[in-house]
């Protein structure tokens, strides 16, 4: 019985010293897989770490998807970020002051699609930002969309009131509302129109939910993402279905713009894709010619128009080869001269779908 009394001061003197000295806990950041292959790295070239449930990680961290798979990075405020398949992000330290908690989120030199919602602060500013390297974008109490590829960047907004969403390219700035997308190309074209059907089905290939619920973050199961590359589940069929290059209400992300009025913009692709053939299936380049091509077709896709693949030409010991497309033309250049090498490289198509072709070199 004496030891009762000894037990009852220790745990009074531990939670007198948990008031005294501020909990970690209090300002970290949770990294949750969902499903499928989710790690994150503490610099960009440290080890892969994985994980199976819930992680602690630290400032400035990488987290990272895999094909088919799904994380959410929880912030202190109950902020969420989930993260749709094959997507890095860069998790900037999370801060809390009077004019509301927030963090900095970037999305990396992987690209990938994000669904955010982000609590309402007591001040009028948000801490929270979402950069990539084509923009960035300010928010609070929002519940949004973000897609990030080679062609461009893609936000839809699914709650957005004013002042919420506040996306800053070049200098310009554009307010984005509930049922609005924006899509910004490298070049500095600039649209908002609103949102469609294909643009959040194009989402859920992603695992991405595209409704509202009660819970908001888990708003209905999301359907199983397709083939994992970005632009092939988002912005290949999103920029080709509103028609950026011919869309009335386009304006240079150099232009005086503070909001574009939306309005729909019909689409001129189908709505429906089939696979996506490649003649010839695979290539032999001699190390003389170094160059071959290839010409590529997609059932539905009436321009025969496929996106530049050379992200993801993956080979034993590096990126030894090169892929330029133009419409249907395929053209694939070896680089270097090795011994014998063998490549693959991913043609992708529209609505998700793509082709992988083998190609081969002997001295």
């Amino acid at each position: 019985m004496r030891r009762l009394p000894t037990l009852i001061a220790g745990l009074v003197m531990a939670a007198l010293v948990l008031q005294v000295i501020p909990g970690s806990a209090a300002t970290d950041v949770i990294l949750r897989r969902t499903s499928g292959n989710v790690g994150y790295r503490v610099a960009p070239a440290s080890p892969l770490i994985t994980v199976t449930g819930e992680q602690t990680v630290a400032d400035d961290s990488y987290a990272f998807t895999g094909p088919s798979s799904l994380a959410t990075v929880v912030f202190p405020d109950s902020s969420l970020v989930r993260l749709g398949a094959d997507t890095e992000v860069q998790i900037g330290a999370f801060k809390q002051g009077v004019e509301g908690s927030g963090s900095t989120i970037k999305v990396g030199s992987r690209g990938g699609a994000v669904r955010l919602q982000i609590r309402h602060p007591a001040g009028a500013k948000s801490n929270y930002n979402f950069d990539t390297s084509i923009l960035n974008m300010a928010v609070r109490g929002t519940t949004a969309l973000l897609a990030d590829g080679p062609e461009g960047d893609v936000i839809t907004c699914l709650q957005c009131t004013a002042g919420d969403a506040v996306v800053t390219i070049g200098g310009s700035k554009y307010a984005v509302l509930t049922g609005q997308t924006l899509i910004a190309t490298p070049n500095g074209r600039v649209v908002v129109n609103a949102t469609t059907d294909n643009v959040l089905t194009q989402f859920q290939k992603s695992g991405l939910p595209t409704t509202l619920g009660p819970d908001d973050a888990s708003a209905g199961p999301p359907p199983p993402a397709a083939n994992g590359g970005l632009y092939a589940g988002v912005a290949a069929a999103v920029i080709a279905g509103v028609a950026i290059a011919t869309s009335s209400k386009s304006s240079s992300a150099s232009g005086p713009a503070t909001n574009v009025t939306p309005t729909p913009s019909p689409t001129s692709s189908p709505s429906n894709y089939g696979p996506v053939t490649l003649t010839p299936s695979s290539v032999a380049i001699s190390s003389t010619s170094r160059t071959a091509t290839v010409v590529a077709a997609q059932t539905g896709n009436t321009t025969n128009t496929f996106i530049p693949s050379s992200p993801n030409v993956v080979c034993p010991s590096g990126g030894n080869a090169a892929v330029a497309v133009s419409g249907s033309n395929v053209t694939i250049t070896w680089l270097t001269a090795p011994s014998v090498q063998t490549c693959t490289a991913q043609i992708n198509g529209q609505g998700g779908l793509s082709a992988t072709i083998s190609i081969s070199m002997s001295p």
